[in-house]
């Protein structure tokens, strides 16, 4: 881990709102983010790319990968949990 110096940083993911909840894919191709702006979105870790993106009913507050990468799991402000095919 680098000194936090720009050359350090790899990708900038920005939101609308706060980000409260970001997971990285066991291989580390694929980033998953959610936040106050009650969207999830999955993004190609090396580029920031967006690969789908879906609204929820509140603020994502939990994001995490299946063992095998094939589902993300999310949580947040809806008292909902859902699970997403993360291969589409």
């Amino acid at each position: 881990m680098g000194d936090g110096r720009s050359e350090d940083v790899l990708v900038v993911i920005t939101g609308e709102r706060a980000v409260r909840a970001v997971a990285l894919s066991h291989e580390g191709a694929g980033v998953v983010v959610g936040g106050e702006d009650c969207k999830v979105a999955m993004l190609v870790a090396t580029t920031g790319d967006r690969l789908f993106m879906i609204s929820r009913r509140g603020a994502v507050f939990a994001v995490a990968f299946s063992p095998d990468g094939a589902r993300v799991v999310v949580g947040g402000e809806d008292y909902k949990v859902a699970m997403l095919d993360a291969t589409t």
